[in-house]
């Protein structure tokens, strides 16, 4: 939509993520922000990513195709939260606490989305049960349900307390290609 104030426009990406655009009379286009939804039962849920959270409010590009396609490379290359990256996040919380509520010797689950592909989840499950060998590396088990359709494959590291806090100090202590980064906490239920 074009104005004397200036033009927006928004696009739905193949991915489920909508990109909204703004260009100001005189200057190129810019991302304003985008989102997307997703049902949980009965309710319908919305996120919104603005461009200066991630940086973007100095971003200009020539045309809204350029605009669109950069947003699109971001979420290729999982710069950035997608509605792909929310449904799997939801996952691996439900599926967390889950296993807290199956397994009492778990004090904690840690969902690992730092580098992992976009259809893995990765849980770190702090077990007071363990009693590993000194010097043993931590080995991630692929512990997938067997559930028709699901999206994701699911790897699950068991830990000690003191392993947990050892990683914390040092992650470099994680499975190869695993990272804290973006780590969320998920607690017993009290």
């Amino acid at each position: 939509m074009t104005s004397n104030t200036g033009a927006h426009e928004s696009r739905d990406l193949e991915t489920g993520e909508t990109v909204h655009l703004v260009r100001h009379p005189g200057s190129k286009w810019r991302i304003s922000s985008y989102d997307w939804s997703w049902t949980n039962g009965l309710m319908l849920w919305t996120a919104q990513v603005f461009a200066q959270k991630l940086g973007w409010e100095n971003l200009e590009f020539d045309t809204p195709g350029a605009a669109y396609g950069f947003v699109e490379q971001q979420l290729k290359e999982g710069k950035i939260p997608s509605k792909g990256t929310q449904h799997r996040a939801a996952f691996a919380k439900w599926l967390a606490r889950e296993h807290l509520v199956f397994d009492k010797r778990l004090t904690l689950v840690v969902y690992l989305p730092g580098g992992a592909p976009e259809d893995e989840v990765r849980l770190l499950e702090v077990n007071t049960g363990l009693y590993p060998e000194p010097g043993n590396p931590i080995v991630p088990v692929e512990t997938t349900p067997a559930v028709t359709d699901l999206q994701f494959r699911v790897w699950v590291a068991d830990v000690t307390p003191d392993e947990w806090d050892q990683i914390q100090a040092n992650p470099g202590l994680l499975p190869p290609g695993w990272s804290l980064e973006g780590r969320q906490t998920i607690r017993r239920a009290q």
